[in-house]
């Protein structure tokens, strides 16, 4: 169907807290990546934004895999912690504030081309907060409108689409995300999910490994996704999923979302 385009990333050898996927890299490095953009960090130090801000178009998603981040979000705070999901919608003021722990996180950014950073004018009491969120733990109480939060360690936020259109949990017209946690075999075939041998026409999928492996047929290449890795399918690229290792965790993306964009070649 296509020349062999996937590009497998090795997260693990990020350093500090940085945008590693972006549209502002050149078209030919990588990296380059015109619709999602990927900040990640491997076990830092808590940090804090220089400011309160909001995105113009951009939601911003936040997946925190070890640590504990402090967050504040139209001026209410919250606790981020290992296995939490943070969904916030365009103009909707957030910030980091500090955190405990080595952090470990990700977080997704899209569409950001033409997006816009907007300072807010309020006045955030930063040494207060990390006071009151040193001796206390905020639970999320997010509308809907601001956004979406998700307790991974739940087993109704696992093995189904969290975010994206038709049964996903918080519908978002750019992006689709589902979270896997497989124990066993048995745990995988309850799903009864089909694996398809499939290309998409214009849209990229997204594979990224947290524990187990995962191991995909794409084009004619036996791929093996290891902890810490991403592999990125551009569109028009065959691909199935082979197997996995067990007990597996893992994340799957799909932007942009278009209807009827996958094409099915075979049931596996």
């Amino acid at each position: 169907m296509s020349e062999n385009k996937y590009t497998l990333y090795n997260l693990n050898v990020v350093e500090g807290e940085s945008w590693y996927l972006s549209c502002f890299k050149n078209e030919d490095d990588p990296n380059f990546s015109p619709i999602l953009q990927l900040r990640c960090s491997n076990y830092v130090d808590p940090w804090e934004d220089s400011s309160f801000h909001y995105h113009t178009i951009s939601q911003e998603i936040f997946i925190l895999l070890d640590g504990e981040l402090w967050m504040i979000i139209n001026d209410k705070p919250l606790t981020l912690r290992n296995r939490n999901i943070l969904i916030v919608q365009p103009e909707v003021s957030h910030s980091i504030v500090g955190g405990r722990g080595k952090i470990r996180h990700l977080v997704f950014k899209i569409p950001h081309q033409e997006d816009e950073w907007i300072l807010t004018k309020t006045k955030i009491n930063y040494n207060k907060i990390r006071i009151d969120m040193t001796n206390k733990y905020f639970k999320a109480n997010i509308d809907s409108s601001i956004g979406f939060f998700a307790d991974l360690n739940k087993k109704k936020y696992q093995n189904r689409w969290l975010l994206g259109i038709g049964e996903a949990l918080y519908k978002t017209k750019h992006l689709s995300l589902a979270y896997m946690d497989f124990k066993d075999k048995d745990d995988y075939i309850a799903t009864n999910h089909k694996e398809t041998y499939h290309y998409h026409l214009a849209s990229t999928e997204w594979y990224f490994t947290i524990k187990g492996y995962q191991k995909l047929l794409v084009d004619n290449d036996e791929i093996t996704i290891y902890p810490g890795y991403l592999l990125r399918i551009p569109e028009k690229t065959t691909h199935t999923l082979l197997l996995y290792s067990y007990p597996f965790e893992g994340i799957t993306l799909r932007t942009p979302i278009i209807p009827e964009d996958k094409v099915i070649l075979r049931e596996d």
